[in-house]
């Protein structure tokens, strides 16, 4: 009944502007929140610091705290932003957070807003994103000026779902500056031009975007919206997912994570659709059309939309093996 609801929402009701309070159902629910101002710093909003030698240390915009937070110096900065229903220790944050610090000892800054995405409050969930965005990008400038000794280069943004329009928010909040925003099937409903403006994650948000789809056209966006764009499979349905919206809309973080250590790769081939990548007469691996990876690892000179095929289960990454050949970029 939700996804008919939604369904009906995107497609008679194109209206531009801050009109999501005004939807059927938006005060429906009691336990649904909407932050009463939209300042920042926000109680609703909380950044979490992991590293190997730290376990969640809460950052805030007090100077003292941001001094005293023990970063790891000259390493990544990777901002894991959680989805509708989440939390810091729900996904991405559950996979991507530990594969992160076994691979490195670099920074996670985990950004929970809980109390704004609980069910059954989608529509208000979509209000609250561009206030999550904006603390995010509050407390990020904020820390860039207080620690001389962090620079935002160090910074990639990952985020899932919903989460992943959070990530654009704070891309353009922060002038498009960023070095890297990863959107892992970025939420659909209610995301399109036609109801929030140009509220949609795309590659004006930051230097490089690269977005995952694995549920597109019903959780995730069907369209590109990256300087890279990849599907997975055909990137709606996923094996071993059968029709199960949520298996096949979390395996985009899944995959992304197996990305970060496995010595097989996700590689990718460009193509214009699905349908054409099946025809391999169609879309070869060739010098002007190379296999490129997926993931963690993606060259950040990669442009265009590019299909790749996953085993059922994990790992799932098939490298070079349905391409019977060697050629990678």
């Amino acid at each position: 009944m939700i996804r008919i609801y939604l369904w009906f929402l995107y497609c008679i009701a194109p209206i531009k502007g801050d009109f999501l309070s005004v939807l059927p159902g938006f005060k429906k629910f009691k336990d649904c929140i909407e932050p009463s101002e939209d300042t920042c710093p926000n109680k609703n909003i909380t950044f979490h610091l992991y590293t190997r030698n730290t376990t969640d240390y809460e950052l805030t915009e007090d100077q003292d705290n941001l001094l005293n937070a023990p970063f790891i110096l000259n390493a990544s900065i990777k901002l894991l932003i959680h989805g509708y229903t989440g939390d810091q220790n729900y996904s991405p944050n559950t996979e991507l957070r530990p594969a992160y610090l076994k691979y490195q000892n670099l920074n996670v800054i985990s950004v929970d807003y809980k109390s704004l995405v609980r069910p059954p409050c989608y529509v208000q969930g979509v209000h609250n994103v561009p206030l999550v965005g904006k603390c995010t990008a509050s407390i990020l400038s904020t820390l860039f000026n207080v620690r001389k000794d962090i620079k935002k280069e160090q910074l990639h943004v990952i985020g899932f779902s919903l989460g992943a329009q959070v990530a654009s928010h704070v891309g353009r909040l922060m002038n498009s500056t960023l070095k890297r925003i990863t959107g892992l099937d970025p939420a659909s409903p209610l995301f399109n031009p036609g109801f929030v403006g140009n509220d949609v994650l795309d590659k004006s948000d930051a230097l490089f975007v690269d977005v995952l789809h694995t549920n597109a056209g019903m959780k995730g966006k069907y369209l590109p919206l990256g300087h890279v764009d990849f599907y997975a499979n055909n990137g709606a349905l996923q094996p071993g997912c059968g029709k199960n919206t949520s298996c096949c809309h979390v395996r985009a973080v899944e995959y992304f994570t197996e990305s970060i250590e496995s010595q097989t790769k996700f590689l990718a081939l460009k193509c214009f659709s699905y349908s054409l990548f099946k025809i391999t007469s169609l879309c070869n691996v060739s010098k002007t059309s190379p296999l490129v990876e997926m993931g963690e690892h993606v060259n950040e000179n990669d442009r265009g939309i590019y299909f790749f095929m996953t085993k059922s289960k994990p790992p799932y990454a098939l490298g070079t093996d349905i391409y019977g050949t060697n050629s990678t970029e």
